[in-house]
């Protein structure tokens, strides 16, 4: 059966009112899906899989075939994170609009991590992101992407939309990334079809109107409201975009950006659209929105108070040899571990641990056992780390024995310590060589389990 058999009829019918060449989208929805990633520029730069650039990213590249990101320790690493490459054009639209002045960034709707690990990437220094999302059980994906993608400018929290009133106009730029009825994923997502209907694509325009206003209080005014959607509803996006411009204090501000016409993109006057079958790429809305007014909240502050607990300094000397510019870092405890932060975010730490569910901040650097340090694997990854610390490089089989929590061959005797493990020159994580034996310090949790 074909897939193009399995699209609801109704969408269909919807679609073939929205667009002179819906039969094409049709077909495309049919194809092969495209393979996109963006790489870390500051870790590695990808060479052989790779086909050709992403024309509205510039770290991001399609492939000529997908392989099993699961058994590349580049992947592991955080040398490149696999993003739809329409979802990408978010490096265009910030890097058009952002000031150079350091920023508080909100995304809302953040797992697992495409958007935040691309903001952090290309925000001016010494801003912040607050990488949120409602769902519980996506902030553990979060947190592993943003700590395999090795920045220490931001913080994991998880809190509803409404919860952010509580900051006052604190954001400078809102990332919302709605969740949607999935239209344009039909072909990289097969079963989301049958998941769609006409009530869904209503509900979830009811729902996206919610987000929006409940998280407005919290955007300074002038600030941006990026609001997306990967659906080819209007309903969720020209409609919505219009019912924000004339029900609340902002103002549509995309068609002040261009883009080239040899790159496909349809615009409007409410947004960008990315169609599968006009370029490489699945289905996409995103529009630029700014706040124009003051808009004052009815939400009271909270009076929580969940102040972080410093590190005694003797013992934040002992993560000293691990870092690069130690001075610069502020040293605290979050649940039982210690963590480290630019001195620049102390205050914006102490401020959002006592108005919302902050579950992560900065880096883990790990622990404190019998006065010696347990190096956490998130400071294996970070970039903050010392490069001149002990470490074992090893070639790709190594690389995956490794990762699979498994045995290492080495051709000599180590002495006794924590090494890092590096492949390709890339960190992966830590073992401890004690006499004739050596512990793997691969988390559990982030092993790979499958035989390929």
């Amino acid at each position: 059966m074909s897939q193009n058999s399995t699209l609801p009829s109704k969408f269909i019918s919807r679609i073939a009112t929205q667009l002179p060449d819906y039969d094409m989208l049709i077909a495309a929805l049919d194809d092969v899906p495209t393979v996109a990633v963006r790489t870390n520029s500051l870790k590695t730069d990808l060479t052989g899989n790779i086909h050709k650039n992403v024309p509205w990213c510039s770290t991001g590249y399609y492939l000529h075939v997908r392989p099993i990101f699961t058994i590349d320790p580049l992947f592991h690493a955080g040398a490149y994170y696999v993003q739809e490459a329409s979802s990408q054009f978010l490096d265009y639209i910030l890097r058009n609009i952002l000031p150079q002045n350091p920023l508080k960034v909100l995304d809302l709707c953040a797992s697992p991590g495409g958007k935040s690990t691309l903001a952090v990437s290309i925000l001016p220094q010494r801003s912040l992101l607050v990488a949120n999302d409602a769902i519980h059980t996506r902030i553990p994906a979060l947190c592993d992407n943003l700590s395999r993608w090795g920045y220490a400018n931001y913080m994991v929290t998880c809190n509803d939309a409404s919860d952010f009133a509580q900051l006052g106009e604190y954001f400078d730029v809102i990332l919302v990334d709605a969740p949607c009825s999935g239209e344009g994923m039909f072909r990289k997502i097969v079963h989301s079809r049958s998941e769609w209907s006409v009530e869904h694509v209503q509900h979830c325009s009811m729902r996206q109107k919610r987000i929006v206003s409940d998280v407005l209080p919290c955007l300074k005014q002038g600030g941006y409201l990026i609001y997306s959607t990967c659906t080819f509803a209007p309903q969720e996006n020209e409609d919505n975009v219009q019912h924000f411009t004339t029900e609340l204090p902002l103002q549509n501000i995309t068609s002040g950006i261009e883009v080239p016409d040899e790159w496909k993109i349809t615009k409007s006057e409410f947004g960008f659209h990315f169609y599968p079958h006009r370029l490489q790429g699945e289905g996409f809305f995103i529009s630029i929105l700014q706040k124009c007014d003051e808009y004052h909240s009815l939400h009271k502050s909270s009076n929580k108070k969940r102040h972080y607990a410093e590190v005694y300094k003797d013992k934040g000397n002992i993560i000293k040899p691990y870092l690069k510019n130690y001075d610069d870092y502020s040293f605290f405890y979050m649940n039982e571990y210690i963590h480290t932060i630019d001195n620049s975010y102390t205050e914006d730490l102490q401020y959002l641990l006592s108005r919302v569910n902050v579950r992560y901040a900065g880096v883990c650097v790990g622990k404190i056992a019998h006065n010696e340090p347990v190096p956490s694997h998130d400071l294996a990854l970070c970039l903050q780390i010392n490069e001149n610390l002990p470490c074992v490089e090893t070639d790709i089989d190594n690389a995956i024995k490794f990762l699979k929590k498994g045995s290492i061959n080495f051709d000599k005797q180590y002495p006794n310590g924590w090494y890092l493990v590096r492949y390709q020159g890339l960190n992966l994580g830590w073992i401890k060589v004690i006499g004739n034996r050596y512990n793997n310090y691969y988390p559990n949790e982030l092993r790979i389990l499958k035989d390929f």
